[in-house]
Parts: C-alpha cells; sequence; structure tokens
C-alpha cells in the first residue's frame, strides 16, 4: 500500500494485532509481580469471582437441605441477620 493510500488511516494506540498478543499481555505475572502490591490483589479477586460464580449454583440447591436438617424456620433465619446485622453496626460505633 503506497503512502497516497495510507492516508488518512491511523490505527488506534493499544489495540492488540492479534488474539494470541492480547493474552501474552494478560498473562504477563513477573510484571505484575515487580508491582508494589504484587499478585495479592489479582489472586484476591481471581478468588473472589470464583467463588461467588459457584455459591450462585451450590447455595440454592444445598440450601433447604441444611435448613431441613438443622431445624431453621424464617424466624430464626430473620433474628439471626437482625443480630448479626446490630453487631456490624455497632462495631463500626465503637472507636
Amino acid at each position: 500500500m503506497s503512502q497516497r493510500e495510507n492516508q488518512g488511516y491511523a490505527e488506534p494506540a493499544g489495540v492488540f494485532a492479534s488474539v494470541g498478543q492480547l493474552f501474552r499481555e494478560a498473562f504477563r505475572w513477573r510484571t505484575l509481580a515487580q508491582t508494589p502490591y504484587g499478585v495479592v490483589p489479582a489472586l484476591l479477586l481471581a478468588l473472589i469471582v470464583a467463588f461467588a460464580s459457584v455459591s450462585q449454583y451450590i447455595f440454592p440447591v444445598a440450601g433447604p437441605d441444611v435448613a431441613q436438617d438443622l431445624n431453621l424456620n424464617i424466624a430464626v433465619i430473620g433474628g439471626l441477620f437482625t443480630v448479626i446485622g446490630c453487631g456490624c453496626a455497632c462495631s463500626q460505633l465503637a472507636p
């Protein structure tokens, strides 16, 4: 392609040429490890996402069985959430 045919076309900065290049950039753990916080934030986010994705399938299936085994009812569960919520609110007020 000649210079004249290429006029007016500018490739945006930071655009990856291929999907392979995108993955190579994403898996640069050594560069991430050299940052001040290292890989800890990335691993914590990965664990949170993994737990959230698994829990959305596990809890609806196992929840009724656990509630039946522990003889829980709606009043008990509501009371537990109330006590836990009040405890969290009070702990935030303490110096």
